[in-house]
């Protein structure tokens, strides 16, 4: 040690001597490397700066202290210091909280707290504690429904449902047992586009069970005994109906209609269409479109479920 540090050694051991009281580095001497020092409760760790005064019994950095024995942890033996401006309020305590939730709003109902359980009582929509949601609450954000029951009407536009038509007649589509695609060329609702007028299928957006209805008007002659209506799917041959034309047709326009409706499976991706076969006879067997707005052959479907 040199003469401009300032302490009081004491002891008759000059190589291992113990000193007391503070130590302080003189103004000046900011080249000088930190001091520390190993002794009693009073008087250890120390690491002063220059010019300053070392605390008693704490490890200490430009008069910053890092470390005392005031805010010593129990059982531990080191601890940090108290954050700047934090000081006794933010920590977490060593017991769980099992008790109220302080600060916790349930006056509007969108939670509810019952001893230590915390029930979420409306995920969507706002209005009075328990009430039912619905879908066009301004703050909705999903729904997950078990059982509930519902006043009034409710509609989603994001179902699969199309209604299509033939707009003209189709001459001469069969007759002698020719399977014929109905192409339901115009529409006058398909919510999800999932239907083509360009070639009269609908394509299943999401897997589930489609209902469809078809119905076709036919022009027959009086050999035309078998006529088939048929919905085709891709999981299957649905028959929808098998008749004898000739003897069911109208006496002045020769015209006889067929219609069918079937639950069926598809697969996302999955196609449906609308085909006729009218055998026992000439390929002359037309298919009756729209006249004067009214609709006689048509295609449409839905998701059921």
């Amino acid at each position: 040690m040199t003469s401009r540090y300032s302490f009081a050694p004491v002891g008759a051991s000059t190589e291992r001597p113990v000193f007391t009281g503070t130590v302080t580095l003189p103004a000046g001497t900011a080249a000088a490397p930190g001091l520390v020092f190993a002794g009693d409760v009073a008087t250890g760790f120390y690491h002063a700066a220059p010019g300053t005064v070392g605390l008693a019994g704490a490890l200490q950095v430009d008069s910053h202290p890092v470390w005392h024995a005031g805010n010593d942890g129990a059982g531990s033996g080191c601890d940090a210091d108290l954050l700047d401006g934090q000081q006794g309020s933010y920590y977490q305590p060593a017991a769980p909280n099992l008790g109220a939730l302080a600060g916790l709003d349930t006056a509007v109902g969108l939670v509810e707290q019952t001893g230590s359980t915390l029930f979420a009582k409306r995920p969507l929509g706002t209005g009075s504690a328990g009430a039912v949601p619905t879908l066009g609450d301004a703050d909705a954000r999903y729904a997950r429904l078990s059982g509930a029951t519902f006043s009034g009407a409710l509609r989603n536009t994001g179902q699969p449902a199309f209604l299509a038509f033939l707009s003209s007649q189709q001459l001469n589509a069969t007759g002698d047992g020719t399977l014929y695609t109905i192409l339901c060329d115009a529409e006058v609702f398909d919510q999800t586009n999932a239907h083509n007028p360009a070639t009269g299928i609908f394509t299943a957006p999401l897997t589930g069970f489609y209902r469809f209805d078809c119905t076709v008007c036919l022009i027959v002659g009086a050999t035309h005994t078998r006529a088939e209506l048929i919905l085709e799917t891709s999981n299957r041959l649905h028959f929808l109906g098998q008749i004898n034309a000739a003897a069911l047709r109208d006496a002045t326009g020769n015209a006889v209609i067929m219609t069918g409706s079937r639950l069926v499976d598809m697969d996302a991706g999955d196609t449906a269409f609308m085909r006729v076969k009218v055998s026992n006879g000439t390929k002359g067997v037309s298919v009756f479109g729209t006249t004067a707005g009214a609709i006689y052959t048509s295609f449409s479907g839905r998701l059921e479920c």
